[in-house]
């Protein structure tokens, strides 16, 4: 049996039950009873006041079938009502703050391609523009005096060819800003890697790990499978760890987690001692 929190559980479902907030469900109702209900509302406060609670009730009033018409108060027991006190309502779509709306794009499309090449860069292209929240912005992403430069970046979405990253003198501080910048990055063109590239596998684990450590959303394009990138150089016996992340890190438990910003849920595991 699933388990329901108790502000969830006891949630009101009627106007008349929301305690504190009488002058939101009166003016509410008043608009309602004279239909006069605005094209939208924006609920603001801080978190534990009723915001969720008075936008579900006012959909429910909004769309309750006990009449023909929206009512001041739902009730309850109409199919419409029903479904939407279950979350099953195809009308009412709530998007909670701790879940992404991208989510949904994202378990409907490839997060890893191989193996680089046009194909692949179109499907990546594809994804960002449908990750994008926002027009376009300046690719040169300044980190602590230097600039990182991304093939594109749109609001909380930022893509980067792989050398960009890891081909240079980066730091895992470097990762740690972008993981706090960006919910969504995309990385095109993960070589397989080598003894040769072995200061590139080391950056890549930095990158993978910082970015797993802030469920960072990771989308890429690579020259071979996971497994196969980095099979024969120095501490490539320890690879396997940042292939499992890879693996996780497309799986819908990872992607439905909230992108960790500024207070990180544990230390990033790259930074540890």
């Amino acid at each position: 049996m699933s388990y329901t929190v108790l502000a969830r559980k006891y949630r009101p479902q009627r106007f008349s039950e929301v305690i504190g907030q009488e002058h939101v469900t009166r003016t509410l109702q008043n608009a309602i009873a004279q239909g006069r209900s605005a094209h939208g509302y924006i609920f603001s406060g801080h978190r534990g006041i009723g915001k969720t609670t008075v936008a579900r009730i006012l959909a429910a009033a909004l769309n309750c079938r006990s009449k023909d018409h929206p009512v001041p108060e739902p009730c309850g027991v109409c199919e419409s009502c029903v479904e939407i006190r279950a979350g099953n309502s195809v009308d009412v779509i709530e998007i909670d703050a701790g879940i992404d709306y991208r989510l949904r794009a994202l378990t409907h499309m490839s997060t890893y391609h191989t193996p680089t090449g046009p194909t692949s860069e179109a499907a990546l292209r594809r994804a960002f523009e449908a990750m994008a929240s926002g027009p376009d912005e300046d690719v040169h992403i300044a980190i602590d005096g230097r600039t990182i430069a991304a093939k594109r970046r749109a609001g909380s979405v930022a893509w980067f060819d792989f050398a960009a990253l890891c081909a240079g003198p980066r730091s895992q501080r470097d990762y740690l800003e972008l993981a706090q910048r960006f919910a969504v990055l995309l990385v095109s063109g993960i070589p397989r890697l080598s003894a040769a590239t072995a200061d590139q596998a080391r950056r890549f684990t930095w990158l993978v790990d910082i970015l797993y450590d802030h469920h960072v959303k990771l989308l890429a394009s690579a020259d071979a499978a996971a497994e196969e990138l980095y099979v024969d150089g120095p501490n490539a016996q320890d690879f396997p760890r940042t292939v499992s992340r890879l693996i996780e890190m497309r799986m819908r438990d990872y992607m439905a987690l909230p992108h960790a910003t500024n207070e990180s849920p544990r230390e990033p595991t790259a930074l540890r001692a």
